[in-house]
């Protein structure tokens, strides 16, 4: 779950890669499936509930599809705003892993003051400081996924004065950011795959991944 496994196997099936956890993620995922597809063949079996039906399929998958439909984010384009142009940077795999780490705390914390036979004024101010943190952690997010602000002075690209300018930023930039990062995000995800039930005839897109799980199956 820390990411040491696929660190390994990329590491292992790719020599020239000294450091898995400075590959950016959009890459990370291009490789892993590349790998899947030398270890194993490009055909892969999944599995997969109708949302309409709930009865189980099973598909094959070619990945070499997944990997043609694979798009790579245009970081040269910025957002102006004011005086200011802020530039933009695909996420490392060692930072996801760090988002994705601190929002499983925050989602079990959720779920423990749910579940807790604290008082509802302690459930609520310990749900406002999950909030607190959850906050935080889309900031360092975004703060992550930024290369640099220019400014007339100078250009900006220390990570600690980057964070500082998202905490105090306008809260209307702040969310032009957000959804920019989200959409550059998006952009270089893999596809959701598209479905359509043997049962029902039901057609769905399904998320894809490769994981521990699923890797050398």
């Amino acid at each position: 779950f820390n990411g040491q496994a696929t660190v390994s196997v990329v590491q292992s099936c790719v020599p020239n890669i000294k450091n898995a956890w400075n590959m950016p993620v959009i890459d990370l995922n291009s490789t892993l499936v590349a790998i899947k597809i030398a270890s194993t063949g490009h055909n892969m079996e999944i599995e997969s509930t109708c949302p309409a039906c709930q009865e189980t399929n099973d598909f094959e998958l070619d990945l070499r599809n997944v990997l043609s439909q694979q798009e790579v984010p245009d970081f040269h384009k910025s957002i102006a705003h004011g005086d200011l142009e802020i530039y933009f940077k695909p996420m490392t795999y060692e930072n996801q892993n760090k988002i994705n780490l601190g929002q499983f705390e925050q989602q079990r914390a959720i779920t423990n003051i749910a579940n807790s036979t604290d008082s509802e004024e302690v459930k609520t101010q310990n749900l406002n400081l999950v909030l607190a943190s959850i906050n935080e952690i889309t900031t360092q997010a975004l703060g992550f996924s930024i290369g640099g602000i220019k400014t007339p002075q100078a250009l900006v690209t220390e990570q600690q004065f980057i964070d500082e300018f998202l905490r105090n930023c306008d809260r209307n930039l702040y969310n032009k950011i957000k959804d920019y990062v989200v959409e550059l995000r998006e952009q270089g995800d893999l596809k959701p795959l598209e479905m359509t039930c043997s049962h029902c005839s039901h057609e769905y897109k399904q998320q894809f991944g490769l994981d521990n799980s699923n890797f050398f199956a």
